[in-house]
């Protein structure tokens, strides 16, 4: 019998204690707690000293009964529980004494169940000190707080109690007699039943699920042979990837994109290194192999595909658009492509930006900055007349400077499939690993929690 199993036992065994208990306390004018340990006492005391009797008794003719004692005892914890359930609906005469010869008996005639679950103790080779201990304890506790509940509430706690402790009793009962035919076979074990089903399901699944896959290149092995896969970064772009303060005057490289890139490490049963570096040296460090691939919130374009592999799209669900940010005095201005004819707009080199500003505001002298933040700060010193970014990020800038900066009305018409990661070319075995742990971040939208999760954190921090 497990602790959890004589747990449930004492609580049951209680119950029929706990109701005389709440009669006791309907006797009193006033509560005290020397009246509700007394109380405690007597049945405490009596419930722990009648399993030990019976268990004594029961160990002198367990070898004679081996073969029946799981019957005997789901016998005697049926009858018990049903007793008690009969015994629930009848009215109980309790006098106000707290003599010894009002207690006594009362205290004997609630631990005759436990004498009979004694006897059980000894064909189920209980820990017998244990047991009592516990049961006492409990006894004690749950009888001291009848009292309490009698005095208050009066009895309409006790019917109630001696259904549930009737209860317990015979689910541990059947629990007994259940667990003894199924080790001997004769009826079948659900346990074992669920442990085939579990290995069963286990068997079927394929033990490696990148084993199976096809392609080129040798990558995804050399990853996991080496055990790290190697990251890059660009920190700069919340909030996908930023730098977080950490300790004191420690910085850490956090974000949407981090995440996804440790969940990919951990998909692929190894450890994330990220390397941080410039946006724009991201795709040439993939194609040098310097790092396995570089995640940065890339947007599809066809002269990324040279020399690098693109994978599939994750993100799709974030798409808020291209924005202009311009001095909030003169955001509004900006509301038409000719509005921006030999304005200075500033976007980061390599990107999405620089590219629709090269297309769509022709008009418009294009500066290039190497970062983002570099580009809030020249838009800040008034170096350029606007910067085109990210929706998103864009509107943590202007929550970071809501006195300086605000996006303008014009919109860029573009729509975002999505962002995709950057892989060494011919390495296409690697890349279906990759889509096909983007295909789940995809399925169960992990991508926008994350950066949801990480845009409070960028804002908690600044």
């Amino acid at each position: 019998m497990t602790i959890w199993e004589l747990l449930v036992l004492a609580v049951g065994l209680a119950m029929d204690a706990f109701a005389v208990a709440i009669c006791k306390g309907l006797t009193l004018k006033k509560i005290t707690i020397g009246r509700m340990c007394l109380v405690g006492l007597w049945f405490g005391g009596f419930q722990a000293l009648m399993p030990l009797i019976g268990y004594l008794f029961g160990t002198g003719f367990q070898s004679f009964i081996k073969e029946i004692d799981h019957w005997i005892a789901f016998a005697l914890l049926v009858i018990l529980g049903c007793n008690m359930i009969r015994e629930s609906g009848e009215e109980e005469e309790v006098d106000g004494a707290f003599s010894i010869r009002s207690m006594f008996p009362l205290a004997v005639a609630t631990s005759i169940d436990a004498l009979a679950v004694g006897v059980t103790f000894a064909f189920l080779n209980v820990q017998i000190v244990e047991a009592i201990l516990m049961i006492g304890i409990i006894t004690f506790l749950i009888s001291g707080a009848g009292v309490a509940i009698g005095e208050k509430f009066g009895s309409r706690f006790r019917r109630r109690a001696m259904i549930l402790g009737g209860l317990i009793l015979i689910f541990l009962g059947a629990r007994i007699l259940y667990g003894h035919l199924a080790d001997e076979g004769k009826i079948p074990d659900i346990r074992e039943l669920q442990m085939q089903a579990s290995s069963t399901v286990e068997e079927d699944l394929p033990a490696d699920p990148y084993e199976a896959l096809e392609g080129e290149g040798t990558l995804l092995d050399d990853v996991r042979a080496a055990g790290t896969l190697r990251i890059g970064v660009s920190p700069d772009f919340a909030p996908c990837s930023f730098y977080q303060k950490e300790g004191e005057g420690e910085l850490k490289v956090t974000g949407a994109d981090i995440t996804l890139g440790q969940h990919l490490a951990d998909s692929f049963g190894v450890s994330a290194q990220i390397v941080p570096m410039e946006f724009r040296d991201l795709i040439e460090a993939v194609a040098a192999r310097e790092v396995d691939l570089a995640i940065g919130g890339f947007a599809y374009t066809e002269d990324r595909t040279d020399g690098v592999l693109l994978s599939s799209f994750y993100g799709v669900g974030d798409d808020g658009g291209q924005r202009i940010l311009a001095a909030i005095g003169d955001a509004r201005s900006y509301s038409l492509p000719e509005n921006f004819a030999g304005k200075r707009v500033g976007a980061q080199e390599n990107s999405l930006q620089e590219n629709i500003v090269r297309a769509q505001l022709p008009d418009a002298e294009l500066h290039t900055v190497t970062s983002l933040k570099e580009a809030v700060h020249q838009l800040l010193a008034g170096n350029v007349d606007a910067i085109a970014v990210d929706a998103s990020f864009g509107e943590l800038i202007c929550r970071r400077y809501p006195e300086e900066l605000a996006p303008a009305p014009f919109q860029f018409e573009y729509q975002s499939q999505g962002n995709v990661i950057a892989m060494p070319a011919g390495e296409t075995r690697f890349a279906g690993a990759v889509n096909l742990v983007l295909q789940e971040v995809n399925g169960e939208g992990l991508y926008e929690i994350w950066l949801a999760e990480a845009l409070e954190a960028y804002l908690q921090d600044r």
